[in-house]
């Protein structure tokens, strides 16, 4: 029985296939599917599967399958053993005859639709899932035991049980909003895909199959054929400079022009990932390339850096610089009543919208039902002129502002060519000169991409006036490390190699639990609108339970820093140093040493496994790095465990809390071990180990450790409102308002003229846990030991 519950499935799942996708896609699929089904088999429906599949070359291998698959949906099969697709409280749904004198789609259907409905089969959950796209072994093993090619293919039926054509399913989605008042459009939503409550009751009571086999190429090739003939009339047309070369994404803009994204016909090779297996890269699409634009006819108009590495850029702020601020001033305001998102922002057609929910906030409500917006709050064009909701859609907006990629340009070119939407001659007059589109000079090697900020351009930039732009502000494209003018080259370990080539390599697929995360993500939000609420931490962290992915435990994760021509710094030299070591010569009343010591660094993560003997060694490393930096860590300290130590310049060492009071193991499996006897109190001890001050956590800076004077100086800052900055060995309140000095402190508690520069000092301020300071003090100690030659020598 179909209940509201599975509906919404289905349209989420409806939702997924917008993408274009006719293959299934995900484990709530196999819930949908398998809402009815009973676990005996079904003889008759077994026996017209193998009579449809008897003309078949693979007939005995379908024989096979249909005795592993076709399972009964609890009902007999209809009048002439048609198949069951569903049982509902009117009665089962068969799946007709596509000759059926009654079928409205009779004279719709290509050779594929006849394919696949010759095909039908009812796949098992595990089935349907290891065809989703999962990399679990366990899909891996299933699908590997299928032939080569072997597909299954989502179908849809009426609620007669006749089968839906396939460019009329996929294009469900795209119909012809021309004529349309903007406003009703963008307030339905997804819901706007529908004129009428009549036709979202039609497709709620649309029932599903699915089609398993080995399509034959040809078919496939003229399913996608006859499905962007259906949707060339709905995008803008594309010329032949650009249909015949494009660029890696493409965004048509309403007015005309079109922006690139790179050189024309541009390749990357290289791109780890593509292969397939367990580990995938996040950043499969090339990134690093700056944004052309042209006119219609191909006329270069300007090169822009977007602000960010990413493809997905606001792509509006080249005409409106300043859209950031006008919808960034709704998107975090809330209700007052539920504490709700009251504002969504909407970027359909090129338009600029902000959807207003009211009082009831986004989301789901209190009674169950998901919010609707109740009007727009505000609508622009992709300029920032205010338009009226009111205007009526045109028909060349259907797509304007989408980001289109090189495959889907290229079957539009096609196809709006076949058709007659453009023409042949369509070439840019501009072509072979300086003014005309910016072709590839060749393939470009991937290569990873590092992103931060350079703080000497500074933070933010004006696209329009960003033209030949050298190198964006927030990334930077990482050179080799085997690259001849590498300054560090001689510098690189195997673990920095290790590093380059597992760039962006993240953790192994897991297949996610959709139905149940949905069904959870709803509850979750009815309760928190019932308790005029948003979804607390707690929940937030259920909720990735569904989604998160897990590492297997030999699994390494890697920061590089990169330096701002892109060169990967060597990992040992990187690590803790940047905290540890800031630069001496930092002037600290004019900026924060932590961020300084960021300046022009940018960094990229790699992830995989690492052979045990190197990832050993590089432990090594890391703790032999950070020794280098610090006193020798003194005996007497590590017999005695504290909860954290700081290291001073003159020797000494501050504990939190006295010596012995930190149980190391003490209900580590809880992630918050308890103290035996401990109180939240800094101890000061000298190079021996003898006590020389205390004083409690929260009662001042560190120096009032050595001058008790300083108690008095952060009560009174703190009484007047002023704000504590400096760095390492230098303590500085300014004004909050004016930012203006106040008083200067060096680590003892002395007083720093501050007319003058002050300048961080090495090695204060570093604060290491227990667990951490017991691995350095461990290769302190093996480090120390003589080797057996200098053992031998010494004899």
């Amino acid at each position: 029985m179909v209940d509201c519950v599975s509906c919404a499935r289905v349209r989420v799942l409806l939702l997924i296939l917008l993408a274009g996708l006719f293959t299934v896609s995900g484990p709530d699929i196999a819930a949908r599917a398998e809402d009815s089904v009973s676990a005996s088999e079904s003889a008759d429906s077994a026996g017209a599967e193998q009579a449809n599949a008897a003309a078949d070359p693979q007939a005995s291998w379908l024989d096979e399958l249909a005795a592993r698959m076709l399972i009964s949906r609890g009902a007999p099969p209809g009048p002439q053993g048609e198949p069951v697709l569903e049982i509902r409280a009117s009665g089962p749904v068969y799946l007709k005859s596509l000759d059926d004198p009654a079928n409205p789609y009779r004279d719709e259907y290509s050779p594929f639709d006849r394919w696949a409905h010759q095909h039908q089969i009812y796949p098992s959950r595990d089935e349907l899932s290891a065809f989703s796209g999962t990399r679990s072994p366990e899909g891996q093993a299933i699908r590997s035991s299928y032939p080569e090619g072997y597909e299954l293919y989502h179908c849809q039926t009426d609620a007669q049980g006749f089968q839906i054509p396939y460019t009329r399913m996929m294009t469900r989605f795209e119909r012809n909003v021309e004529g349309e008042q903007l406003g009703d459009v963008l307030l339905k939503g997804w819901f706007g895909f529908y004129d009428s409550e009549a036709q979202r009751e039609e497709y709620a009571s649309r029932a599903q199959f699915y089609a398993g086999g080995v399509a034959p190429a040809e078919l496939l090739t003229q399913r996608e054929e006859l499905l962007w003939e259906k949707r060339a009339a709905l995008y803008p047309p594309v010329p032949v400079w650009l249909g015949q070369n494009p660029p890696l994404y493409s965004i048509f803009v309403p007015h005309g022009e079109i922006l690139c994204y790179g050189p024309l016909g541009l390749e990357v090779t290289g791109i780890p990932g593509r292969s397939g297996g367990q580990n995938y890269v996040y950043l499969l699409e090339p990134c690093g390339e700056l944004w052309y634009r042209y006119s219609a006819d191909g006329k270069l108009l300007g090169k822009y850096d977007l602000g960010s590495y990413s493809i997905y850029p606001d792509w509006r702020v080249i005409y409106w610089p300043g859209a950031g601020e006008v919808l960034g001033g709704f998107i975090n305001q809330r209700t007052a009543q539920t504490n709700r998102q009251r504002y969504q922002h909407s970027n359909s057609y090129g338009y600029a919208a902000i959807l207003d929910y009211g009082e009831q906030g986004h989301g789901y409500q209190a009674d169950g039902s998901e919010a609707r917006p109740q009007s727009l709050a505000g609508l622009w064009d992709f300029d920032g002129k205010v338009v009226d909701p009111a205007t009526r859609l045109s028909a060349q907006r259907q797509y304007c502002g989408n980001n289109l990629d090189r495959d889907t340009i290229r079957r539009l070119h096609k196809a709006q060519l076949a058709l007659g939407i453009v023409s042949a001659d369509s070439h840019s007059p501009y072509a072979g000169t300086a003014e005309g589109p910016v072709i590839a000079q060749g393939p470009r090697p991937w290569q990873p991409i590092a992103t931060g900020r350079d703080r000497s351009r500074g933070f933010f930039l004006d696209p329009v006036c960003a033209e030949a732009v050298e190198r964006p502000r927030d990334w930077v494209l990482v050179r080799a490390l085997d690259d001849p003018a590498n300054p560090y080259r001689g510098q690189y370990r195997a673990w920095d190699h290790w590093a380059y080539q597992n760039a962006h390599r993240m953790v192994p697929d897991e297949p996610i639990d959709w139905q149940k995360y949905q069904e959870r993500y709803k509850e979750l939000q009815i309760l928190a609108a019932r308790e005029k609420r948003e979804l607390s931490r707690e929940e937030h962290e259920e909720l990735q339970g569904y989604m998160s992915n897990k590492a297997p435990e030999d699994w390494q994760r890697l920061t590089v820093y990169v330096d701002k021509d892109g060169w990967p710094l060597p990992l040992n030299q990187k690590r803790m140093n940047v905290y540890a070591e800031p630069d001496p010569s930092l002037d600290l009343r004019e900026t924060s040493w932590l961020s300084r010591s960021f300046d022009d660094l940018f960094h990229f993560d790699a992830g995989g496994v690492m052979e045990p003997a190197l990832l050993e060694e590089y432990g090594r490393e890391n703790l032999r790095a950070v020794l280098r930096t610090m006193p020798p860590i003194p005996d007497w300290l590590m017999q005695s465990a504290v909860r954290d130590a700081i290291f001073m310049p003159n020797g000494d060492v501050i504990t939190w809390g006295p010596l012995g009071s930190w149980d190391p193991d003490a209900e580590k499996e809880n992630k918050e071990r308890k103290l035996a006897n401990w109180a939240d109190t800094y101890y000061r001890y000298n190079s021996a180990g003898e006590l020389q001050s205390s004083l409690p956590r929260m009662a001042g800076p560190l120096s009032a450790l050595y001058n008790l004077g300083m108690v008095q100086v952060y009560e009174t800052a703190s009484t007047l409102g002023y704000e504590a900055s400096g760095g390492p060995g230098v303590l500085i309140y300014r004004d909050k308002e004016s930012k203006q000095i106040i008083s200067a402190w060096d680590w003892q508690g002395n007083a720093v003229d501050f007319s003058q520069p002050i300048h961080p000092v090495p090695g204060c301020s570093r604060r290491f846990e227990w667990d951490y300071l017991w691995n350095l003090y461990q290769q302190q100690l093996q480090d120390s030991k003589p080797t057996a030659a200098a053992q031998e020598q010494t004899k």
